[in-house]
């Protein structure tokens, strides 16, 4: 969804402009589970100043589980190390996955 993000790099940092991923925001709708719709329903899940922005969410645990010819992916963020589960995603029929990018940025996965 992020590829629906306009994301430029500005002299003090950067501007990111949701407009475009906020226009099909109500076309994918049907086609999310409950708990998605509901996250991205949520008007805060994209305003960078409100406490809940995905922005501040962390991956907290990363677990894969096999299933007879199919893996599945479960990744649960959380805003902080002390919050409750606030958002998982499970992912079905994995091919494979790679983590990249700074380890100790990213938290304990």
């Amino acid at each position: 969804m992020l590829e629906f993000v306009n994301i430029q790099k500005t002299e003090t940092g950067y501007l990111l402009d949701p407009s475009a991923y906020l226009e099909m925001l109500p076309e994918i709708f049907s086609h999310l589970p409950e708990g998605a719709r509901r996250f991205a329903s949520d008007p805060e899940h994209y305003d960078f100043y409100r406490e809940h922005c995905v922005k501040d969410l962390r991956p907290y645990l990363i677990s894969a589980e096999e299933r007879p010819k199919e893996l599945s992916l479960h990744i649960i963020f959380h805003w902080n190390d002390f919050s409750q589960e606030i958002l998982r995603v499970c992912y079905q029929g994995v091919k494979g996955f790679e983590i990249t990018g700074q380890l100790d940025r990213l938290g304990p996965v």
